[in-house]
């Protein structure tokens, strides 16, 4: 109890030092080096101790290409309903017909299959097949980096996780990759259901570098009445021995602006900034480092359990979607878990700044 006590008042400690809307720490000196440098000497980081945290046993060292501030907004119909019908031809293939497509009211694009019905209102893209009926359990997610060698069954054959990551990765490119135009599309982590589907979690990349994929523990209501949380783009499905079952597309961001950055803080130089900020107090276990787009927004509470109250949530939703949000590369150190959750907990460092940013359940 005492451990868990400290690792909040830690936090917390953290979370105070920034302003209204941060929980950052701001550091002391940033050590920048040129972007082909950001990864060197990370051998020698792997399953490092300190005294307040352990590093990864593994690290992937990731190909980057160039590193951005980005500001993006996520306007309703981002997506063009020729492209989303595209979308529907791909997806259903051969047993696509042009009778079960329809719109309705709301300027959806609808398209049923059998009982199911893929949906596209202007944000995300939810597509069913046929096939997909109630959900099952899968089993615990492998990693398709830090699990790339484990072996699993699907379709009653064998294959490494980064085998069949990279198929499912390939395929999807081949149905929805030109909603995303400028991006890459990376299967992160699968999962076995008990009759062989493998329900799947993917990544948008930009020149190789990510967008948080998944949400984060760290969510609190300001004094403004807004919601403060970690932006993340959630790409994912199932996929069958037929292809894919179910895929739930996020809208893509819109860049409207871009900022090249030639050199960033390394991944050496965030180690240094951990061992020089954390609380020594604070006992951490690293499962994973990666640099990634992070975005820390706000948005309005919406209170969508009063009909009454429709017309506004949509005017503030479409208020928010068109709000910038500026994203920036952050080294993510995800904090080990011992439960299968659905948020992650990372210590996050700015690689631009340098600011500390730390997630608490």
């Amino acid at each position: 109890m005492k451990r868990l006590i400290a690792v909040i008042c830690a936090a917390a400690m953290l979370a105070a030092c920034g302003d209204n809307d941060k929980n950052a720490q701001e550091t002391e000196s940033v050590r920048l080096v040129p972007l082909a440098e950001i990864f060197d000497g990370y051998e020698g980081l792997q399953g490092k101790e300190y005294g307040q945290f352990v590093l990864p046993g593994e690290i992937e060292k990731s190909e980057i290409g160039a590193a951005f501030e980005l500001d993006c907004i996520s306007p309703k119909n981002s997506i063009s309903d020729s492209t989303v019908r595209e979308i529907y031809r791909a997806f259903y293939n051969d047993s696509y017909s042009e009778e079960n497509l329809s719109t309705d009211e709301l300027g959806g694009i609808l398209y049923k299959a059998g009982e199911n019905l893929s949906a596209y209102w202007g944000m995300d893209i939810s597509l069913y097949s046929d096939e997909q009926t109630a959900p099952e359990a899968f089993s615990a997610q492998y990693d398709a980096f830090h699990n790339r060698n484990d072996t699993v069954s699907f379709c009653g054959k064998s294959y490494t996780v980064k085998d069949l990551a990279d198929k499912i990765s390939s395929e999807l490119d081949t149905v929805i990759a030109h909603a995303y135009r400028g991006y890459t599309i990376r299967t992160e982590s699968v999962g076995i259901g008990a009759d062989g589907d493998v329900d799947f979690s993917c990544s948008l990349s930009k020149d190789g570098i990510p967008f948080q994929y998944v949400s984060s523990a760290y969510l609190k209501n300001d004094v403004n009445g807004e919601m403060v949380y970690w932006s993340f783009s959630s790409l994912g499905g199932i996929y069958g021995e037929n292809g894919f079952k179910v895929i739930n597309a996020p809208a893509p961001n819109v860049i409207s602006e871009s900022r090249e950055l030639k050199e960033l803080v390394p991944l050496a130089g965030a180690v240094e900034i951990l061992e020089r900020e954390l609380s020594e107090y604070i006992n951490l276990d690293f499962s994973d480092v990666r640099l990634m787009y992070c975005c820390l927004t706000a948005q309005p509470v919406i209170d969508r359990t009063d009909a009454g109250n429709e017309q506004e949530a949509e005017r503030l939703t479409e208020e928010y979607n068109r709000k910038i949000k500026k994203y920036v590369p952050m080294w993510c150190f995800e904090i080990k878990s011992d439960r299968e959750d659905t948020a992650k907990s990372y210590v996050k460092v700015n690689a631009v700044t340098g600011e500390l940013y730390m997630d608490i359940k």
